[in-house]
Parts: structure tokens; C-alpha cells; sequence
């Protein structure tokens, strides 16, 4: 580890620094969680629990049940024992789906005090989590993710062919770790691929020279000849185009996500996303129809209202809407103003 660090040393601490904020922040989102969010998560989960458990009301409303006599006796529901109680899968199954993100937090917290205790890299899957909490990050990593699959996966290929060809030939070309050189083909392809991760063109050694034993005329000292071809297929194939390829697509994948925002933007502005009306059908008449009749923000909030209620506690609209929604049918949205 500290020989990875030796050329900056400052990153260490830069890193150290990162990782403590991130431990700070991550308490503080568990503790809101586990002392605000997870008692409402309990006592939902149990009101729901009882609401499955209750039989459904007529529209009458529940009979009286009698209070003498034999039906009194029959209507008497039994009061199990402690001992032979058992465990309600029900309400121990709302417990375990509604504490989800309480469970996900705490992985979370785990990997921050990871990433103060041992290594900044446990903060990888925070980075992977503030992409999924963005909009824009989250709209270029599905825009980016197949072509840059593609490239990537063919860019290890290429790594892995240099670093078996380098082990088979140069195996003093490749920095191993302790040693001048490396000496299996898994090391040779794992010391490869990850210096050319962190470090460029790093991975590779020059004698401590640069090109200083290049070879000047053709087909003399062939060993030098064959380093020099295997540092410039390196530096070619990845330094310059495989590593730029991967940054282009990356920037492209913004733009697209920047575009598409954009793109919306200026449809809000314009058109009605509720009945589709035209700026130009309601001149002076459009902010007022958009902020008071055709919301999109109240049908959002309407469809997850419906969404999270009880299917026993929803009302008419809330079904035939939720009915017609599943089925890709727009008739419950108003046409018109």
C-alpha cells in the first residue's frame, strides 16, 4: 500500500480527509433514518398487519356481535398462549421491505468506516449511490453504460493480451510489486490492468530511463526492439485511443442527459403535459392553466398516493385510475381545460 502512495503522498491524506466527511455525513443520514423514518416504518407495517387480519367491511358496516347467550359463546375468539403463539410472516415480511433503505444506509455506514479504517476504495459504492441519487448522473450512466460495456470489456481484452505477450517475452517491461519483475501470468495481467487503471502509462518500466536503450537501426538488438514496440502498442492502444474513446463516450452520455433535459424544458414551457394544449391556444391563459387545472406535479403525486394506500382503503377513483394506468389507458387524465 505504501508503495502505491509514494509518489503523492498527499493523496493519502487528501483521501483520509474524504473518507472521515463521508463517515460524518453517512452517520448523520443513519440516524435520521433509524430514529425518525424507522418507528413510522413499525407502526405502518403493524397497522397494515391488522387491517390484512380484520375481515373487509359491507356497506352496512360490521354486524354487532351478540353479548349473551349461546352466540355470544360461539362469536368468543380464542386467546392464544404466550408459548403457543406464532411469528406473523405477514408483518414480519412489511418489516423487512419497508426498513429497506434503513438496511441499505447501514451497508452504507459500514463501507464509510471501511473506507476510514482501511482503504479509500470502500467509498466506491457511495460514488455508485450519488450517480443513482442524481438525475443527470443517473440519465448518463443508463445513456453510457452498453457502449461503454462494449469498449471497456474490449480494452481489458486488449491489457490482458499485453500483459500475457509481456510475461511470455518481456516479463522485466511490467512493475511487479517488490520485485523487478513479474513472474506468473496472472500476476503479470493483474499488475498490468490495474497501473494502467491508476497510473497510465506507468505499468511500464523503461529501465528508469524513458527509451534510452531504443534501438536505432532495424533488426539490431532485438530486445530492445521488441520493449520499445510493446511500450508503443501500449501507449497507443490505450494511453490514446482506448482511454479516449472511454472519456468521449462519457462526455457524449452527459451532453445526451443535458439535451434531454433541456428537450423537456422547453416542451414544459410549451405544451400542456396533461391535455397537450399548445402555448399558442391560450394566449395569456397558459401559466394559470398549467399551475391550476393541468398540474403534472398533482397527478404525480395523485398516482403515488393511490399507489401507496391500502387496496382496502382506496376509494373508486383511486382504483379505476390505478386500473386504467396499468393498462397504458390515459381516459382518467382531463382533455380540455
Amino acid at each position: 500500500d505504501a508503495a502505491g502512495w509514494r509518489y503523492a503522498p498527499w493523496c493519502r491524506v487528501v483521501m483520509r480527509l474524504i473518507a472521515v466527511l463521508h463517515l460524518f455525513a453517512t452517520l448523520c443520514v443513519g440516524v435520521e433514518h433509524f430514529g425518525a423514518q424507522w418507528p413510522r416504518v413499525l407502526l405502518s407495517a403493524a397497522a397494515a398487519a391488522r387491517a390484512d387480519r380484520s375481515p373487509p367491511l359491507s356497506a352496512a358496516g360490521r354486524p354487532p356481535l351478540p353479548r349473551t347467550g349461546t352466540a355470544f359463546l360461539l362469536h368468543v375468539p380464542p386467546q392464544p398462549s404466550a408459548a403457543a403463539a406464532s411469528l406473523d410472516w405477514h408483518l414480519s415480511r412489511r418489516l423487512v421491505l419497508g426498513s429497506g433503505e434503513a438496511y441499505y444506509t447501514l451497508l452504507l455506514l459500514i463501507f464509510s468506516m471501511m473506507a476510514v479504517a482501511d482503504s479509500p476504495l470502500y467509498l466506491l459504492p457511495s460514488l455508485l449511490d450519488s450517480v443513482r441519487a442524481f438525475p443527470v448522473l443517473s440519465a448518463a450512466a443508463r445513456i453510457v453504460a452498453p457502449a461503454l460495456l462494449r469498449t471497456f470489456s474490449f480494452a481489458l481484452f486488449v491489457l490482458t493480451t499485453l500483459g500475457l505477450y509481456g510475461y511470455a517475452y518481456l516479463p522485466s517491461a511490467i512493475h511487479a510489486q517488490g520485485d523487478a519483475q513479474c513472474h506468473s501470468p496472472w500476476q503479470c495481467v493483474s499488475m498490468l490492468v490495474l497501473d494502467a487503471l491508476s497510473q497510465g502509462g506507468g505499468a511500464l518500466s523503461y529501465d528508469d530511463d524513458g527509451f534510452a536503450h531504443t534501438p536505432l537501426h532495424f533488426n539490431t538488438d532485438p530486445s530492445d526492439q521488441h520493449r520499445s514496440l510493446f511500450a508503443v502498442l501500449f501507449a497507443v492502444l490505450w494511453a490514446f485511443l482506448l482511454q479516449g474513446a472511454i472519456l468521449a463516450q462519457i462526455v457524449e452520455a452527459f451532453r445526451t442527459a443535458r439535451a434531454r433535459e433541456d428537450a423537456l424544458d422547453a416542451s414544459l414551457s410549451q405544451r400542456c403535459l396533461v391535455c397537450g394544449c399548445d402555448r399558442s391556444k391560450l394566449p395569456g391563459e397558459f401559466e394559470r392553466h398549467v399551475a391550476r387545472f393541468h398540474n403534472p406535479t398533482s397527478y404525480l403525486a395523485f398516482f403515488a398516493g393511490a399507489a401507496a394506500t391500502h387496496p382496502l382503503h382506496r376509494t373508486a377513483l383511486h382504483i379505476h385510475a390505478l386500473r386504467l394506468f396499468e393498462e397504458g389507458n390515459g381516459d382518467i387524465l382531463p382533455v380540455g381545460v
